[in-house]
């Protein structure tokens, strides 16, 4: 008998499962990203507490970002009272109904009164400073929301939105998480977190988005590619997830039988199944390709331009306009260009760099002076020392792009410059994407940019544009006249001589600096030595920099289109570099969990990400 009730208590201690204390049953975060990229951060904990004297939510290797604004309030609505003076030590009543940030050596640590027993419903409100990151290749964020302390009992619900003013999707954002059971999706525009199952102690909430546009104003600049964040996150990924998750992997002396089979997928593709397509579609045309055809080809970039197009009249027919366009904004300058055909892209894109290093020379922001590390007496480098902040948004992006090109010296080279484009080419890319979209939408602000009303129109995504538009448009053709025939005018002794510098500013955007700078100091002699912008200072920044960067940019286009189409004759899914797994290049094509579309969280990897080091009681 003894033995059996010996047996009996045995066995209740191996089924009986751990009491906990305290208890969160439920933990909903919403996390709105404001424009300079702040997170405004509410959290409501709800759970059962009947020990300790303190909630506590601490941060760890947050970089540069601040967390500040923290206060708590409870279900009775009750706020809590902020004190500057937070002792653990301190008594269950003394803590009761109070609040405190602390400052710790390593972040932050967010405290609060347990305040009464029984059940509670918490509500910690705070801010995150730089929240998103502007790394070498895009914008980013890589942070752990929630880590459950290993004592703690598992939480059994964690709901997290992450939105902002943009709407994501998987067109403009890709995103991962790690660190527990569960799923990250997008819903109506926002990021969706949920875990299946509770997340235990030890278990965490890693959260990890690339952004496609330049769609934060933050200060958070890092000297890191986004690739390279992307291989630390999966670097401690279990093996077991990736490959049941069709990840390319290549074990150490193993034989990869899925890299078998998808070559052998591969040369059927390539020497029976597509000689059978090519042949089918030789005889039968796909309707909706052809709609697509001649969507595009009527179309352009999804505009409908009108009855008479967008294409300009002769330049014989333009007249001359003498005014800056749209009171000086060259990027919208160059919009107008970009849609209208006035000049071509190449010569378009290099210039608008080449005038805005122009633009900075003149008002002072930045200086040419000459490069000391080598014996070439025509060689400069920019100073960017003295540039505090751009004029704008869109030439801030660029702006803290540069900066990163640079060394701590903040003088930028040609030989920099080109390293930079061509690593960082996505970056490069994502600005004047950032262009395009940043003028259309304020276009369709002013109704000069509207939806169509036919439903075939509607479909494809068609836009119509008012001829208003095109009047701009011809207006910047006639402003490109007057500046490449000046020359040969009868009212050149009316030119107004004071507005050189700004004028080589166009003339550099249009590509046609040489012939004017040439016939400028042809008439004008005399007033070469006064312009800011002198002939040297115009070659090696516009010429040798500015050019050296764009080619640069272009090659690194090209390179990652190569790539692209070796990932795609891959069997797997490729990304990065790490000692366990190849990954080859990396491609977020929102195709799956792995490259940015949603999906399944990975119960591991991520742990190398700064923010949440612990929550819970105490």
């Amino acid at each position: 008998m003894k033995k059996k009730i010996i047996f009996i208590i045995m066995l209740l201690i191996i089924i009986i499962p751990k009491v906990y204390a305290n208890t969160i049953n439920k933990i909903d975060m919403d996390i709105y990203i404001n424009s300079d990229g702040t997170a405004n951060i509410k959290e409501t904990w709800s759970g059962y507490f009947n020990k300790g004297t303190e909630g506590y939510k601490t941060f760890s290797d947050i970089g540069n970002r601040e967390i500040y604004d923290f206060y708590v309030s409870d279900e009775d609505g009750k706020e809590y009272e902020d004190v500057n003076n937070w002792r653990i030590s301190a008594s269950f009543n003394e803590k009761a109904y109070r609040s405190s940030i602390v400052r710790t050596n390593n972040g932050y640590e967010l405290c609060f009164g347990i305040s009464e027993y029984g059940n509670k419903t918490y509500y910690l409100n705070y801010k995150i400073s730089d929240f998103i990151t502007n790394y070498l290749d895009s914008q980013g964020v890589y942070f752990k929301l929630i880590k459950n302390s290993p004592d703690n009992s598992p939480i059994s619900k964690v709901n997290i939105v992450i939105h902002a003013n943009t709407k994501f999707n998987v067109e403009n954002s890709k995103i991962w998480a790690f660190g527990y059971n569960g799923d990250i999706n997008y819903k109506d525009g926002k990021i969706i977190i949920k875990n299946n199952g509770s997340l235990k102690g030890g278990e965490y909430v890693t959260l990890l988005v690339k952004f496609e546009d330049q769609f934060f104003n933050t200060n958070n600049t890092v000297n890191q590619t986004f690739n390279a964040v992307y291989d630390g996150a999966f670097h401690d990924v279990d093996k077991s997830e990736l490959t049941s998750n069709n990840y390319y992997i290549k074990y150490d002396n193993e034989i990869n039988i899925l890299n078998i089979l998808g070559k052998i997928i591969l040369y059927v593709t390539i020497f029976l199944i597509a000689p059978i397509l090519v042949i089918t579609s030789a005889f039968k045309k796909d309707r909706y390709g052809a709609m697509i055809e001649e969507m595009n080809e009527k179309y352009p970039n999804r505009f409908d331009f009108g009855e008479e197009g967008r294409e300009l009249p002769d330049i014989k027919e333009i007249d001359y306009y003498r005014e800056f366009p749209f009171n000086k904004d060259l990027e919208k300058t160059y919009w107008i260009c970009h849609f209208y055909k006035i000049g071509d892209e190449d010569t378009l894109r290099k210039g608008l760099i080449g005038a805005l290093f122009l633009k900075w020379i003149d008002k002072g922001y930045i200086t040419a002076i000459k490069d000391n590390s080598n014996n070439k007496e025509d060689s400069y480098i920019l100073d960017f020392s003295k540039m505090k902040k751009a004029d704008n948004d869109l030439e801030g992006t660029i702006f803290r792009l540069i900066l990163l090109a640079c060394k701590e010296d903040k003088k930028l080279s040609s030989d920099e410059f080109s390293k930079y484009c061509e690593e960082c080419y996505n970056a490069i890319d994502i600005w004047f994407k950032g262009i395009i979209k940043k003028y259309e939408e304020e276009f369709t602000k002013e109704g000069l940019i509207t939806k169509p009303t036919d439903m075939r129109e509607i479909r494809m995504g068609v836009k119509k544009v008012n001829p208003k538009i095109k009047e701009y448009a011809k207006e910047v053709a006639g402003f490109k006249k007057f500046l490449e025939d000046f020359s040969s005018m009868h009212d050149k002794v009316h030119f107004d001589v004071k507005l050189w510098d700004e004028y080589l500013i166009y003339a550099c955007l249009f590509g046609i600096t040489d012939k004017v700078n040439e016939e400028f100091n042809r008439l004008y002699p005399e007033y070469k030595e006064a312009i800011k912008i002198n002939t040297q200072v115009l070659v090696y920044t516009t010429k040798n920099i500015a050019d050296v960067g764009y080619r640069s940019y272009t090659k690194g286009l090209e390179i990652a289109e190569k790539n692209k189409l070796i990932y795609m004759a891959r069997p797997g899914i490729g990304s990065g570099s790490s000692s366990s797994f190849d990954r080859g290049t990396n491609i977020f094509d929102g195709s799956s969990n792995i490259t940015g579309g949603g999906g399944s969280s990975f119960h591991s990897g991520g742990s190398s990400a700064g923010g949440s080091s612990g929550m819970g009681f105490r």
